[in-house]
């Protein structure tokens, strides 16, 4: 502040210092000039002002050089009155060049400190820029010339490939391709696919110096200038191939990533708050750590558990952090339910929304309250040597792994307990670095044994660098074999100088040794699933065992394998798969080869013989296959319902060759062999059931089909000989009627005409009786139906009628299509429009009307046809009656019919594979539907 005070008052000091030597020269200058010009010499004083000062100086001397130049050279002399319009014209001429000046030089001079200030920041963003290429490690970031020849190259491209940047500037970056890339000229198609479309980005094979090849994502970018010329590409590469491994065995850590969620949940205290920090989710460890339960946790926020250590300004900035979306991490220290105290490591992370503002916050915690225990302890005893040497010896007793001291010369000052518990209690201390050979070491799974500068702590000690979580097979000092993570840290002085380095070595042979019995599993059960697969696809027991052997041997090291089947009926075994003597499989014998039945039917499910040498007593077959070099045989019981059908034989030259594990998987693949089995003879009997069941059903369809033809020959009968006299009535009634009706009275005439009548409506009733009937037994074949001109003909067939009813027939078109046979949907249709016109109100002109609507459900795309009249209707319990045979709801005299009509509309739409429906109430009108199937695009 004081400076700023300064260099203001300098700004002005100046712009009067220079006014007072400006005078001073003037009044030197009056021999020459005398006074003439008075105010000439006054502008360089402004100009030095305004371009020191700026504008407020610059104004500063304009006005002290005007005030003087008019008192002492502006007439009349020593005094501010002005002698004339020319001396007046010209005051006001030199203070608008004044005014003029100074901000033309204000300008100037903010555009310089603007300049200077953007060269500043220019000159800093290139720093932080080579700061920032040169700190990036894990990517290689390098410039090309438009020709591709390496123009720049960053610590990480020499640690990414291995050259150093005098190795490759000035060479094409071709020689960082794989060599089979170079000949494809990927090369080239990359910088041109970067010229075109101005970044190219791409995965690929790269290789290192040392010619080993990595994965690589790379994206090339071109550099143009501002009139858009080529300047030349930017290259970033990042090795992606740890990334492409994981990804391919993706699958299998899906069940490990599991087991991490696991873990974390047991092992962290989560916990979920919603943006004003009120708690919404909690863990079971939460609530364990607390001693508070979820009811009481949850709509609370933290404070229910605030122990008061941390001041207020402490939280503050825990708020602040989190509310602008960060991630916060510390220590908190808190209070339990029960008032004791506890530490945890804090990590609180804020979801954020679209808009980037919280809406959540996660809290992932660590118990470290034994931690932070222990360094308060080690604080408290800090205060002597003493007692740190003491805390150390304790920490280091305590430790599960073990910890290697050592100075800087490699001699092993220090080592703990554990150390001896992974190398054995004879591990020796080195005293130097040539000594470290006695530990026996390879790198993990490779026959490369560690040399004495090969070990982490040497490298730390001589390249004062850390090296962490090294995997190392190791051999004790009891001659075990073992798996350790090993990692040297070089404690370095405030000079950098290494003066110890600490190795640590822990033990991970548990866990390699799961990670194999996994390895194991899962190459046992994707073997499994081949044996499955194999099976179902087999189509008799002999392929099924086949199948099962030709595959088990994948898993299980045998020489000889076979499947056999017990008869205990006929005594009998049979060989489905395999060999177990001198017989081939699909060979019968007798049971007793194999075993007495009694032995068979009561010993265990899993008979494991170690050696056949140090059997007494051998049954046939098991003498055949000692005297073929057999030691070990392994025998799995074929289980159906615990009811023994058959035994799973492995034979093997060694004795003692079948392990815990192999008997477990040869007893699975036992139980499928049985199962399997057993359903191939079910399905063999079934087969053969459904010939039988196929040839009843054949001679059963002959005997309907003559009975088919006997009803067809009686339906001819009747409508041939029951329609001939009802036809004879009708006619010579009418006959009667024509000719002698006027000698009837009146009576007569009626009842002749009802005989008349009465004739037509018995052969009405025949004739829908036998429609009805060829329904439900005539073969249709259904086509796409076109409903528009069906429809059409319908209403033109029916044109008299509904000209005589007055009626408006209103169709909404166009209607799709449908699948249906011909015949039968006109006549349901027929028989629907005739019941519009039929059943309404006297004297009222019928108003129909025919729509369709498309409906999808789960059996597929259907039509549905609405026929809508504003008839009588139809009460809704009769509504499922109507459809029946002879079933009517008024006497004939009302409403003729013969009560069939509904009954062949249902019948007629069942045959087409479809339904139809009502809905009504009586006095509203009734809407009758039927849907039939939309026909496949």
């Amino acid at each position: 502040m004081l400076g700023a005070e300064r260099m203001l008052l300098s700004r002005y000091s100046v712009a009067v210092l220079v006014s007072l030597l400006a005078l001073l020269v003037r009044f030197l200058l009056i021999p020459v000039l005398g006074y003439e010009a008075p105010l000439l010499v006054f502008i360089i004083p402004v100009m030095i002002s305004a371009w020191y000062g700026g504008l407020a100086p610059g104004m500063l001397a304009t006005g002290l050089t005007a005030l003087v130049g008019t008192y002492f050279f502006v007439s009349p002399y020593f005094s501010f009155n002005i002698d004339g319009l020319e001396n007046g014209v010209r005051i006001i001429i030199f203070l608008i060049e004044g005014i003029l000046i100074s901000s033309l030089s204000e300008a100037l001079r903010r555009a310089r400190q603007r300049a200077e200030r953007t060269a500043v920041a220019l000159q800093e963003s290139e720093d932080q820029y080579r700061l920032l290429v040169e700190g990036v490690k894990d990517y290689a970031i390098f410039m090309l010339d438009p020709n591709g020849r390496i123009t720049s190259w960053n610590t990480g491209a020499e640690r990414l490939k291995g050259y150093s940047a005098p190795e490759v500037l000035g060479r094409h970056f071709s020689l960082l391709f794989a060599p089979e890339s170079v000949e494809q000229h990927q090369p080239e198609q990359q910088l041109h696919t970067a010229t075109i479309e101005t970044r190219y980005e791409g995965q690929g094979w790269r290789r290192r110096k040392d010619g080993s090849l990595f994965w690589a994502d790379v994206v090339l970018t071109a550099l143009h200038g501002d009139r858009g010329n080529l300047r030349g590409f930017v290259e970033v590469t990042r090795d992606v191939t740890a990334r492409r491994q994981a990804e391919s065995t993706l699958q299998k850590t899906l069940k490990d990533l599991s087991d991490v969620k696991f873990a974390l949940d047991q092992a962290a205290i989560l916990a979920i708050t919603d943006a004003q920090g009120t708690i919404t989710e909690i863990n079971d460890k939460f609530c364990e750590l607390s001693k508070f339960s979820k009811e009481e946790l949850i709509g609370q926020n933290h404070r229910i558990i605030n122990s008061g250590y941390h001041a207020k300004e402490f939280f503050h900035n825990l708020w602040r952090t989190i509310t602008q979306g960060e991630v916060w991490h510390g220590e908190i220290k808190n209070r339990a339910k029960d008032g004791t105290y506890y530490w945890v490591d804090t990590t609180i992370v804020p979801l954020l929304d679209e808009s980037g503002k919280p809406v959540q916050y996660l809290a992932v915690r660590f118990d470290i309250t034994s931690r932070k225990q222990a360094e308060e302890a080690l604080a408290q005893e800090k205060a002597t040597s003493d007692l740190e040497r003491k805390r150390l010896r304790a920490i280091l007793d305590i430790l599960p792994v073990g910890v290697f001291i050592a100075n800087a010369n490699g001699t092993i000052i220090d080592m703990n307990p554990a150390t001896r518990t992974i190398w054995g209690e004879e591990a020796p201390m080195p005293g130097s670095v040539e000594e470290y050979r006695e530990y026996k070491g390879w790198r993990s799974g490779t026959n490369y044994r560690l040399s004495s500068q090969d070990w982490a702590l040497t490298r730390a000690l001589q390249e004062g660098r850390t090296y962490l979580n090294e995997e190392v097979d190791i051999e004790t000092f009891d001659g075990q074999r073992k798996t350790i993570l090993n990692s040297a840290v070089p404690i370095l002085d405030r000079t950098g100088e290494t003066i110890n380095a600490v190795t640590v070595n822990v033990d991970i042979t548990r866990r390699k040794q799961a990670e194999e019995s996994l390895r194991r599993t899962v190459q046992r059960l994707e073997t499994l699933q081949q044996i499955d697969r194999a099976i179902l696809q087999a189509t008799s027991s002999e392929a099924i065992a086949r199948s099962a052997l030709l595959r088990l041997n994948q898993v299980i090291a045998y020489q000889q394998a076979a499947v056999v089947l017990f008869d205990f009926e006929t005594n009998e075994a049979q060989v489905l798969a395999g060999q177990v003597d001198s017989t081939k499989a699909g060979s019968i014998t007798s049971i007793a080869s194999f075993s007495s039945l009694e032995s068979l039917r009561y010993r265990e499910t899993v008979r494991y013989i170690e050696d056949l040498s140090t059997m007494l007593q051998r049954p046939p077959m098991l003498e055949y296959q000692f005297r073929q070099g057999t030691r070990s045989v392994l025998i799995v019981a074929l289980l159906i319902e615990g009811d023994l059908i058959g035994d799973l034989y492995l034979f093997a030259n060694e004795p003692a060759a079948f392990d815990v594990e192999n008997r477990a998987i040869a007893q699975e693949i036992a139980n499928q062999l049985a199962v399997a089995i057993q359903q191939a003879r079910l399905r063999e009997q079934l087969q053969l059931h459904a010939a039988e069941l196929e040839q009843r059903v054949e001679s059963r369809t002959a005997e309907l089909q003559e009975a088919n033809e006997a009803l067809q020959a009686f339906a001819y009968s009747v409508s041939h000989d029951l329609r001939a006299p009802l036809r004879s009535m009708a006619g010579l009634g009418t006959i009667l009627l024509e000719d002698y009706g006027d000698r009837l009275d009146g009576d007569g005439q009626e009842y002749t005409q009802r005989i008349v009548q009465a004739a037509r409506d018995m052969d009405t009733l025949i004739l829908d009786l036998l429609e009805y009937s060829r329904l439900s037994r005539s073969d249709i074949q259904l086509r796409v139906l076109n409903l528009n001109a069906i429809i059409a003909e319908v209403l033109s067939h029916l044109r008299s009628e509904i000209d005589a009813k007055h009626a408006e027939v209103v169709v909404e078109s166009p209607l799709p299509e449908v699948e249906g046979h011909y015949a039968i949907f006109s006549r349901i249709l027929t028989n629907l429009l005739t019941n519009a016109l039929k059943f309404t109100r006297p004297d009222h002109q019928p108003q129909i009307h025919l729509w369709t609507e498309e409906r999808l459900d789960e059996t597929g795309a259907w039509v549905r046809l609405w026929v809508e009249d504003d008839g009588i209707g139809i009460e809704p319990r009769f509504q499922e009656q109507i459809f029946q045979v002879f079933e009517r709801l008024h006497s004939a005299e009302v409403y003729p019919g013969t009560g069939i009509g509904l009954a062949i509309v249902r019948k007629g739409a069942e045959r087409m594979g479809g339904r139809v429906g009502v809905e009504s109430q009586v006095g509203q009108g009734s809407r009758f539907w039927i849907e039939l199937r939309k026909p496949l695009a």
